[in-house]
């Protein structure tokens, strides 16, 4: 069974509301709107189905505004981190003295990591470019993990139908940037 095809029907299965997926027009909206290509698996599901209910993005309905908060969530949760925390990536340099610099520095790495599209809570699917079979990220503050090797395998471990599974098949070199955050925690002048 395809992958879409196996995660639409754990949806049914425990009883998503599921409305007609996205038309054309409507990915083309949301995509101009926002600046990002929805991946393969994400948009096939999107185009047969919309979830609804708490805790997924309604991407008919939401006004923009709520869509964007939901897109910069997880940068939102880094910056705070970095503002408030003292946190700071290890590859981004010294870190300045003055927080507005240093939050700018952070958002400028943050924002050439690869963009991360809500799909349910605080789980995010990779944008395109990607291959089908794309990783299902689980990302709270600077807490990242890989939630489901793809798409299906995801809505299974959601929803409590199969036991959580760690990776297997991807090595350093497949890891997206959220799944690798390493931060130095503590005062700049003990760096």
């Amino acid at each position: 069974m395809d992958i879409v095809d196996e995660a639409i029907e754990v949806l049914r299965m425990v009883g998503v509301t599921l409305e007609a997926g996205l038309s054309e027009p409507e990915f083309r909206r949301i995509e101009g709107t926002f600046g990002f290509l929805f991946g393969p698996d994400h948009r096939e599901l999107l185009s047969r189905v919309l979830p609804l209910g708490k805790g997924w993005v309604d991407w008919r309905h939401d006004s923009d505004d709520e869509i964007r908060i939901r897109l910069d969530r997880h940068k939102d949760w880094v910056i705070s981190y970095v503002v408030e925390n003292g946190v700071w990536g290890r590859t981004w340099g010294e870190r300045p003295s003055s927080l507005f610099e240093a939050a700018d520095i952070a958002m400028r790495h943050i924002n050439a990591w690869p963009t991360l599209i809500p799909l349910y809570a605080h789980r995010y699917m990779p944008a395109e470019p990607t291959e089908r079979g794309a990783p299902v990220l689980s990302v709270h503050g600077l807490d990242t993990i890989f939630y489901g090797t793809n798409l299906a395998k995801y809505f299974l471990t959601e929803f409590h139908l199969m036991d959580w599974e760690p990776p297997t098949d991807y090595g350093e070199d497949r890891k997206p940037p959220w799944s690798q955050l390493e931060f130095w925690f503590g005062e700049p002048d003990f760096w």
